[in-house]
């Protein structure tokens, strides 16, 4: 819950990534798994997309 916190003050850094062919879809690794999420700037919003297991992430 930590790096989720994290996100809240500073959705680019938390050593997040941003998905490649996605510049505005950015990906966070808490321990084997990733969340996914976008930042809407205009609201200072981050929206998790999607949490799963790393071996099964970018299938979905």
């Amino acid at each position: 819950m930590r790096k989720l916190s994290d996100l809240e003050r500073d959705p680019y850094g938390c050593s997040t990534t941003a998905l490649v062919g996605s510049p505005e879809t950015r990906w966070l690794r808490v321990g084997d798994y990733r969340v996914i999420y976008t930042v809407d700037g205009g609201q200072l919003l981050v929206l998790v997309v999607h949490v799963g297991h790393r071996s099964t992430i970018y299938r979905d």
